[in-house]
């Protein structure tokens, strides 16, 4: 009998209860554990945000030098026949660009492009917009084409950033390329106090125009 009450009592003592230091230490590891998750998963939304602005700034300014490179659909009625036409940059006779207003190009179909020129069609920046002034509709007559012309906005810059559009002549060994347009785009995120960094994307290209004389 007395055999039996110390084997009970040696397995009573064998599960005692944790400690009260037992129970900070843990509780600390705990806390020292969820603050490493906590800041690991801050760290990775706001890269996962700044990345995809990025890219969204980059895509933007891609798109944008895209649309001027391609131009916009015309529609040309001749003897009462619709057609679809497109006059691009690139196939162009000539182009200008105002002394003083880079953002601005003019391109014709004859030479010298003017602002005033009848086959004039044109690029701009108008605040946070690229637009396209372009004739949409152009009938054929006995005296000549009347056209019907429209300010098209091709893209619109996000809210919080900055868009940059310049135009220039194009350059080779300090020799001015009559006949190559280059296109430099940018769009910026505005700084914030928010913001630890800021994202931006660029796009730039050459232009020739082949249907220079």
């Amino acid at each position: 009998m007395i055999l039996c009450l110390i084997k009970h009592t040696r397995l009573i003592r064998n599960h005692h209860a944790f400690t009260i230091t037992e129970m900070m230490m843990a509780v600390a590891f705990s806390l020292v554990l969820m603050t490493g998750v906590y800041s690991f998963y801050i760290a990775a939304s706001q890269s996962s945000a700044y990345g995809i602005s990025g890219q969204t700034l980059q895509d933007a300014a891609d798109t944008i030098l895209n649309k001027i490179i391609e131009g916009k659909a015309e529609t040309l009625v001749t003897s009462g026949l619709p057609s679809t036409v497109v006059y691009r940059l690139s196939t162009s006779s000539s182009f200008y660009i105002p002394n003083g207003n880079p953002s601005t190009v003019y391109y014709c179909q004859d030479a010298p492009c003017t602002a005033a020129d009848t086959t004039a069609r044109w690029y701009y920046l108008n605040n946070q917009n690229v637009v396209y002034h372009h004739p949409t509709l152009c009938t054929v007559t006995g005296t000549g084409t009347v056209c019907t012309y429209a300010d098209e906005i091709v893209y619109q810059a996000p809210a919080g950033s900055t868009i940059s559009l310049r135009f220039s002549y194009a350059q080779y060994n300090n020799q001015t390329l009559p006949n190559v347009i280059e296109i430099d785009i940018a769009l910026t995120q505005n700084p914030s106090a928010a913001l630890r960094s800021t994202n931006s994307g660029s796009a730039s290209t050459f232009v020739l125009l082949r249907g220079h004389s």
